[in-house]
């Protein structure tokens, strides 16, 4: 094991307790069992330092499958440490020239992913992407539940020298695939960081809020309060319906100190998704962000909340979904983009969960934006709903412009807006049966609290 190795796992790991599995001579991966935060997990880690000497690639292969085959059977998590691949003397990796039988083997590459795809959804997966990853090495880091990359790694199918040779295109790693392309554009990267250090503790944490396999529970921590410095949901909150505001603040007032982890942090910042404690216990928030774009729906939301929604499902994280969403973007652009069928995607998520969900409409929902933060008709335990909240077809705005264009006489206009705006009315809704209850925003906290206090008390 190099220097650089024994570092990295000298920080993820808690003390004295790596295991490296035997027989390790000539492996470009560590393999072994260690503790995170007291917990026994799998690590398969590169070892980017110079190879001493030439690598046995078939033999890596098959220790790698084999480290995936026994977290299967302990029914333990597995981390990732990716790297680029560790050179030899002449400055070439182990795996340029690489033969068929690492293509092919029963043990062999598409024997791991066969092995990490049987895996996911059984045990939490994460990784940490330290180099460039490209051809072989690029498809392990996506596959996983949770990633973190520093600024200069890069995932990719091809090298560049790859690219240049066959399409004739001078390109760098960055270029092909840097880690602001996996954060922004593509949405398979949680979080880019500048270093080593901040990139391990993101992967304990991450764990930390996660069972070791599909049939525990969420682990529970001593309960903390809420953030003192943080203001309270109504100060957060304007009154008119458009004005915009970051939902993070009404999150980060709502759950323990110091206990949200964001994921998708630089992807379709109109929702936000990420693991949450409120009392100690462990609940997946995803909340529209009319910060950004004003929390409408696009199919990059889609995409997004459909993937934390079938992790929190994985892995038993009860969801509460804060609504504040004047429902999908309409016109050409989104329609080319697949809006509908994304939404019909992001529906068939929320109804095919079997964990317990709670929806708050913070200030408004309207027509399928509610259907999309697990509103009516997708079972819900719980629809709450704080004072003035607006919930409705359309927005009072566009209702104006409608009624405006309607040829019909004023009385008639009058009538209609009279029913539209009882039928709107919070009070209505209850009555109704529609809305569980009006909640006061200092109630927001503890409404969630009990819901997660309830759920997990009785078992998942």
């Amino acid at each position: 094991m190099g220097p650089t190795l024994a570092r990295r796992l000298s920080i993820l790991c808690d003390p004295d307790s790596l295991e490296e599995q035997p027989e390790s001579s000539g492996a470009v991966y560590f393999t072994g069992w260690a503790k995170i935060k007291g917990r026994k997990v799998m690590v398969i880690a590169a070892d980017p330092d110079p190879l001493s000497e030439p690598a046995d690639l078939s033999f890596s292969s098959s220790r790698y499958v084999k480290a995936l085959q026994q977290a299967d059977s302990a029914a333990s998590p597995v981390v990732f440490l990716h790297d680029s691949p560790a050179p030899y003397k002449s400055g070439r990796t182990a795996f340029q020239g690489a033969g068929v039988e690492l293509m092919m083997g029963k043990n062999g590459v598409g024997r791991q992913y066969f092995e990490i795809a049987r895996l996911s959804g059984r045990v939490p997966l994460v990784c940490a992407v330290f180099g460039n990853m490209a051809q072989a090495q690029a498809f392990p880091t996506v596959m996983c539940d949770g990633m973190v990359m520093l600024e200069n790694s890069s995932i990719s199918v091809a090298r560049p020298d790859a690219v240049a040779e066959m399409l004739n295109e001078k390109v760098s790693y960055k270029d092909l695939g840097g880690a602001r392309i996996h954060s922004r554009l593509i949405a398979d990267c949680d979080q880019v960081v500048s270093n080593e250090d901040d990139a391990l503790a993101w992967v304990r944490n991450f764990l930390s809020y996660l069972p070791s396999h599909k049939d525990e529970s969420p682990p529970l921590l001593n309960v903390t309060p809420r953030n003192p410095d943080v203001p309270g949901i109504s100060e957060i909150i304007p009154s008119r319906l458009n004005r915009p505001f970051d939902v993070r603040q009404v999150i980060a007032s709502v759950v323990d100190e110091n206990q949200f982890l964001e994921l998708g942090h630089d992807f379709a910042g109109e929702i936000v998704t990420g693991f949450s404690r409120i009392r100690g216990r462990v609940a997946g928030i995803a909340a529209n962000n009319p910060k950004v774009n004003g929390g409408i729906f696009f199919p990059e939301t889609c995409l997004k909340l459909i993937r934390f929604i079938k992790l929190c499902n994985a892995f038993n994280l009860p969801i509460v979904f804060l609504a504040d969403t004047p429902g999908f973007m309409i016109g050409k652009d989104v329609e080319k983009r697949g809006i509908v069928s994304a939404g019909a995607a992001l529906f068939t998520a929320i109804a095919k969960t079997r964990v317990p969900r709670l929806c708050i409409v913070l200030r408004r929902a309207y027509t399928a934006g509610l259907y999309a933060m697990s509103g009516s008709g997708f079972l819900p335990l719980a629809i709450y709903a704080l004072p003035g909240a607006s919930i409705a077809v359309y927005g009072p705005e566009a209702v104006a412009r409608f009624m405006d264009r309607l040829d019909l006489p004023p009385d008639q206009k009058k009538g209609i807006l009279r029913k539209m705006e009882k039928e709107s009315r919070l009070e209505f809704l209850v009555e109704q049966g529609f809305l569980n209850g009006i909640i006061e925003p200092d109630q927001v906290r503890e409404t969630i609290a009990g819901f997660l206090s309830k759920e997990m008390d009785g078992g998942i």
